[in-house]
């Protein structure tokens, strides 16, 4: 079963895909917490949500850190190099060892342009075991669409309370 955690930029998707894979206890994948310099969101660090292990993962393009290697570069937002690495890591992981669930943490802009965690993504989904996934409801039917997903559970976030859930069928 695919599950989908959708809201609006902010609304607690990572947050909620946090506490479920806490109170399954199982499975692994990444989550992308912002970080904050000076109160002001500056990125994204990755973190593996088994060992809590984690890594800058984005950074606003205008002040990336010393050492900094782009990898990818969406909007105002470096990816480096070093995070994406460790992402494809532990998803080469998850793949090889059939880990179930799974929880991938963001999926939009960057997979709809068939970049960031699309080739990744692809495979898991190939497994057809249950996952967990934030999805920006901006990007949600086009990331159905990509992605050829047509049965799903719906977690809608809304003011970081979880709505609904809803299974759906395409």
């Amino acid at each position: 079963m695919i599950n989908i955690i959708t809201g609006e930029i902010n609304s607690g998707k990572t947050t909620v895909l946090q506490s479920i894979y806490r109170h399954l206890n199982k499975g692994d994948g990444i989550a992308l917490p912002k970080y904050f310099i000076d109160g002001r969101c500056s990125g994204q660090r990755i973190v593996q949500l088994s060992t809590g292990k984690t890594e800058l993962f984005s950074h606003k393009s205008s002040a990336v850190p010393d050492g900094w290697v782009e990898k990818i570069r969406y909007d105002s937002y470096s990816f480096s190099n070093k995070g994406m690495s460790f992402a494809e890591k532990v998803f080469e992981r998850i793949i090889k060892e059939q880990i179930s669930p799974a929880f991938v943490d963001e999926i939009g802009p960057l997979e709809l342009r068939k970049d960031g965690f699309y080739r990744d993504l692809t495979k898991i989904i190939s497994l057809q075991n249950e996952l967990f996934i934030a999805v920006r409801s901006s990007c949600l039917s086009d990331v159905l669409q990509l992605f050829d997903i047509h049965t799903f559970c719906l977690l809608n976030v809304c003011s970081r309370l979880v709505e609904n859930r809803v299974l759906f069928s395409r």
